[in-house]
C-alpha cells in the first residue's frame, strides 16, 4: 500500500470500517471519490464539498448545490451505505441510501438535470419523498398541509384550533404547520421568514396569539377571538 494510501486508510479507519470503503481510501475519502466517480462517468456534479466544518468531514460527507437546494451526502459507520439526503430552504426534497458510489453520481447528476420527483423515484427507487414534498414540487403545498394535519393531529384541543382556523376563508390560505406545541400560520410556504402568526392553548384556559417575526402578543378568552387576533395581526385586507 502506498504511503498516501496507508495515511487515508489510517484517517477513515478512525471514524468508520475503512474495509468497507477501499475505493474511497484509494482517493483520499469521500469528496474526493465522487469527484473522481463523476469524472469517469462524464457527469458534472459542480463543486463538491465536505458535508461538514470538521478537519475529517471530506473523507466521510460530501455537499453539494442543486437549483433546488442542496445535497449531502454521508457514509455509514457499520455497513458499506452512502445516504444522500435532498433539501430545500424549507423541507428536504427526498431521501435514501446506497451501498453504490456510482449509482449515487447519477442520482445526483439525474436531481441536478432536473429530474423530478417522480422521475427521480422511477430511476432511483431508493430514493423517497413524502405527500408534502410532491406539493411543494407542484407549486401549491397549503391544502395538502392543511388535509395532512387534519389527517394525523389526533389532540382534541388542536383539531379544535385547525377547525376554527380552516373554516375562516381567508386564514385556510396560509400555510398552516405545528410546532412546540404551538400552531402556526405563515404568509409563504416557501420561506418562515415572511412573518405569520402562532397560536397555543393557555393552561389555566384561553388561548395566546403572537405575531413574529415582531413578537406582539396578546391573550385571548375564545377561538372566536383567536381568529380575530390572527386576522388582524396578519393584516387582514
Amino acid at each position: 500500500m502506498r504511503a498516501d494510501e496507508d495515511s487515508a486508510w489510517q484517517e477513515i479507519a478512525d471514524i468508520v470500517d475503512s474495509s468497507l470503503y477501499p475505493d474511497l481510501v484509494e482517493h483520499g475519502g469521500l469528496v474526493a471519490a465522487l469527484s473522481h466517480e463523476a469524472s469517469e462517468c462524464g457527469m458534472d456534479l459542480g463543486e463538491i464539498g465536505p458535508g461538514g466544518s470538521s478537519a475529517a468531514s471530506h473523507l466521510i460527507s460530501a455537499h453539494l448545490n442543486s437549483d433546488r437546494g442542496p445535497v449531502f451526502v454521508r457514509l455509514g459507520a457499520q455497513e458499506r451505505w452512502f445516504s444522500i439526503s435532498i433539501e430545500s430552504s424549507v423541507r428536504p426534497w427526498a431521501a435514501g441510501g446506497t451501498d453504490d458510489l456510482r449509482t449515487v453520481v447519477k442520482a445526483l447528476d439525474a436531481w441536478r438535470k432536473g429530474a423530478t420527483l417522480i422521475e427521480l423515484n422511477a430511476r432511483f427507487p431508493f430514493l423517497g419523498y413524502d405527500e408534502l414534498a410532491l406539493a411543494y414540487e407542484n407549486g401549491d403545498p397549503v391544502a395538502t398541509q392543511w388535509d395532512l394535519l387534519f389527517r394525523y393531529e389526533k389532540r382534541p384541543i388542536f383539531r379544535e384550533m385547525l377547525q376554527a382556523v380552516h373554516a375562516d376563508a381567508w386564514l385556510r390560505t396560509l400555510f398552516p404547520y405545528l410546532s412546540m406545541g404551538r400552531f402556526g400560520l405563515t404568509r409563504d410556504h416557501a420561506s418562515r421568514m415572511g412573518g405569520g402568526v402562532r397560536m397555543a392553548p393557555l393552561k389555566g384556559g384561553g388561548y395566546c396569539v403572537e405575531k413574529y417575526p415582531s413578537g406582539e402578543r396578546i391573550e385571548v378568552e375564545s377561538l372566536g377571538k383567536v381568529i380575530g387576533a390572527a386576522r388582524e395581526f396578519l393584516d387582514y385586507p
